[in-house]
């Protein structure tokens, strides 16, 4: 009877905490550490809209912003200076601004 009342108050629990937070909606915007630029050799790829900071980025790196089939892409810049990119469809477009700090990181904005 303990190990039956023990599995169901286990179980209770795993569904109570998996349904944490499920109501709760993402949003684009936010500072973060997505994966690093550095030795990248594919494009690092947004999808419209987002706004983030990127902490560790290498000069001349690809990022790529896209929306709905349209993409936009630039070169990462050198510390202190800054580059956009834009890209225009039949039904939809993407507008990448890429801002590197003096500290190396890098603001990104991709929007449609």
């Amino acid at each position: 009877m303990k190990l039956r009342l023990a599995a169901m108050a286990h179980a209770t629990f795993g569904f109570s905490l998996a349904g944490c937070g499920a109501g709760a909606k993402p949003t684009a915007h936010y500072t973060t550490n997505p994966p690093t630029t550095e030795g990248a050799s594919t494009p690092l790829t947004f999808t419209a809209p987002t706004t983030l900071t990127v902490t560790s980025a290498q000069t001349g790196a690809t990022v790529r912003c896209t929306n709905h089939g349209v993409s936009a892409g630039a070169k990462i810049p050198s510390p202190g200076h800054g580059v956009s990119g834009s890209a225009d469809g039949t039904s939809s477009s993407a507008t990448l601004d890429l801002t590197r700090n003096n500290d190396g990181s890098l603001a990104v904005s991709c929007t449609p």
